[in-house]
């Protein structure tokens, strides 16, 4: 066990460590955040911690949600996958998600990859799965999208959309 722990340690390190990809990809979304979070405020959303952590504590702007990754979408991905969907858990996520919409982040990323805290599908749609509410749909009539960073899309409200 000693040893194994060594290895993924060090695959982390690889990858994560000065010169890996995913130091790379932390530095270029910090770098999106500082350019397109002009008022200060961003959000992640993701069924896992990654990128939001480490990302909120690398950069100067806020972080708006009250959790590093949305609670409730693991259980809505694997509940969909099984077949068996819950009105509670989805009305869980979906307030959720409008509570922190609430912060009005200028920039949104979102997670395309569905994988981590759940045993779903790789490519749930977590965009699709909340313009499903007329309430989010709504709000995030606000937002358009920009270029991607790798698996993560990525929008910014638009200018004039702050009083809304």
């Amino acid at each position: 066990l000693v040893l194994l722990w060594f290895v993924k340690v060090g695959e982390w390190w690889v990858s994560a460590g000065p010169g890996g990809p995913r130091y790379a990809q932390i530095d270029r979304i910090d770098q999106s955040i500082a350019q397109h979070a002009l008022n200060g405020r961003f959000l992640v959303v993701a069924v896992h911690p990654y990128p939001a952590f480490p990302a909120a504590i690398y950069t100067s702007a806020r972080y708006v949600s009250r959790t590093n990754s949305q609670w409730f979408l693991p259980a809505v991905v694997q509940l969909r996958a099984a077949g068996r969907p819950s009105a509670s858990v989805e009305q869980h996520a979906r307030d959720f998600i409008m509570h922190d919409l609430g912060a009005k982040p200028t920039l949104v990323l979102i997670d395309t990859d569905s994988r981590g805290h759940t045993r779903g599908p790789a490519d749930f749609d977590f965009l699709a799965f909340y313009k499903e509410d007329p309430k989010f749909r709504a709000e995030w009539a606000a937002y358009r999208e920009i270029e991607p960073i790798d698996h993560f899309r990525q929008f910014v409200r638009e200018s004039g959309a702050e009083a809304r």
